[in-house]
C-alpha cells in the first residue's frame, strides 16, 4: 500500500500540470475556431482573362498567384486566433490550388466538381464557424466587373427569395442556412461592392483589381505582393471582428425560392428548362426561366444540379 500511495502521489502532480496546460487556451480566451476559406479563381490578383482561368498560356502562373492569395488569408486568420483552417478549391474541376504551395497548417478540400452545394460544400463540415471568400468575382452582368458570371456562363440571372445574386449570394445563402456568417471577401472592386450590398458594411473586403468606367475591360491590378498584404490584413481584421460577435449569418427564410434565368442563345437552353420542370416542385415561368420552392438546402442544391447539367453544352 505504501508503494501504491507513493506512485499515486508521484502521478497526481503530473496530471494536474497536464490539465492546467490543456486549460491555458481557455484561460487566455483562445477558444478553438475553425475557419473555412472558399477559393474561386477569377478574383485572383493579376487574373484578367480566360487564358489564366481555363488552361491557357498563363494558367500555371495564375494558379501560383491564387495559391499565394489563399496563403495570405490563412496567415491573417491564424494571426487573429483561428485554430483550424479548411480550404475549399472551388474553381472549375476544383483542382486549381497548388497543394505543395499551400500553407502547411491548412486542410485542402479539392476535386469532386459535382459535390452538393458546389463550392459551398465545405460549409457542411463539422465545426465550421466562419467563412472567408478568396478570389471571387461579381455576378453575371455586373458593370465594370472582371470575368463576371454566375456559376456557369449559361446562367443569365439567379434570384434567391427575389434577391438578385451571384456566386457570393449563393454561398452566403448556403452558409446562412447552416447558421455560418461570411466575414471576408477578396476579388475585384465590383464583387466587393456586390458583397457589401448583400452582407452589410461590416464585411471585410480586399479589392485587388478594378475596371475604371469606360476602360473597355482594361483591368487595373495591384502588384500581387501588395494585394496579398491587403488580403492578409483584412483577413486578420475579419477574424478579430468575428470573435467580438460582429457578424451574423445571411438571413434565409423557409421555405426558400430560387429563380434561374438561362441565356437565350438557342433551343438547347430551353431544353434544359424542359428537363428542370420534370423535377417535382419545379415550375417553368417562361421559355428560359424556372423556379423551385422548398427547404433552403434542397433548393440551393437544385441550382448546383442545374448548373452542372448546363456545363455539358458547349456554345
Amino acid at each position: 500500500m505504501k508503494i501504491l500511495r507513493r506512485q499515486l502521489l508521484a502521478v497526481i502532480p503530473c496530471v494536474v500540470i497536464v490539465s492546467f496546460i490543456l486549460c491555458i487556451p481557455n484561460l487566455l480566451g483562445q477558444k478553438p475556431l475553425k475557419v473555412l476559406i472558399i477559393y474561386d479563381h477569377e478574383g485572383t490578383p493579376g487574373v484578367v482573362s480566360r487564358t489564366q482561368t481555363e488552361g491557357g498560356s498563363e494558367y500555371n502562373s495564375a494558379r501560383q498567384w491564387g495559391t499565394k492569395a489563399v496563403n495570405a488569408a490563412i496567415e491573417g486568420a491564424l494571426k487573429a486566433g483561428a485554430t483550424e483552417i479548411l480550404v475549399t478549391d472551388g474553381h472549375g474541376s476544383k483542382e486549381t490550388i497548388l497543394p505543395d504551395m499551400l500553407h502547411k497548417d491548412a486542410l485542402l478540400i479539392r476535386g469532386g466538381p459535382i459535390a452538393p452545394y458546389s463550392m459551398a460544400h465545405g460549409a457542411t463540415y463539422p465545426g465550421v464557424e466562419a467563412i472567408m471568400l478568396v478570389s471571387f468575382h461579381a455576378r453575371a452582368g455586373a458593370p465594370d466587373a472582371v470575368l463576371c458570371h454566375t456559376i456557369t456562363g449559361n446562367i443569365e440571372n439567379l434570384w434567391i427569395n427575389d434577391v438578385l445574386v451571384g456566386e457570393t449570394g449563393h454561398v452566403a445563402a448556403v452558409a446562412g442556412a447552416l447558421n455560418i456568417p461570411i466575414i471576408f471577401i477578396s476579388g475585384d472592386r465590383a464583387v466587393a461592392k456586390e458583397a457589401r450590398e448583400l452582407l452589410g458594411n461590416d464585411l471585410e473586403t480586399a479589392e485587388v483589381k478594378w475596371i475604371e468606367p469606360g476602360a473597355a475591360m482594361m483591368v487595373t491590378c495591384l502588384h500581387p505582393e501588395k494585394a496579398n498584404d491587403i488580403i492578409r490584413k483584412k483577413a486578420e481584421e475579419a477574424v478579430e471582428k468575428f470573435k467580438k460577435g460582429v457578424f451574423k449569418p445571411y438571413p434565409i427564410t423557409k421555405p426558400t425560392t430560387v429563380k434561374v434565368q438561362l441565356n437565350v442563345m438557342g433551343l438547347h437552353y430551353w431544353t434544359y428548362a424542359e428537363l428542370a420542370v420534370q423535377i417535382p416542385g419545379v415550375k417553368r415561368l417562361d421559355p428560359t426561366t424556372v423556379s423551385f420552392t422548398g427547404d433552403p438546402l434542397e433548393v440551393l442544391n437544385f441550382v448546383r444540379v442545374l448548373a452542372a447539367n448546363l456545363t455539358g453544352y458547349k456554345k
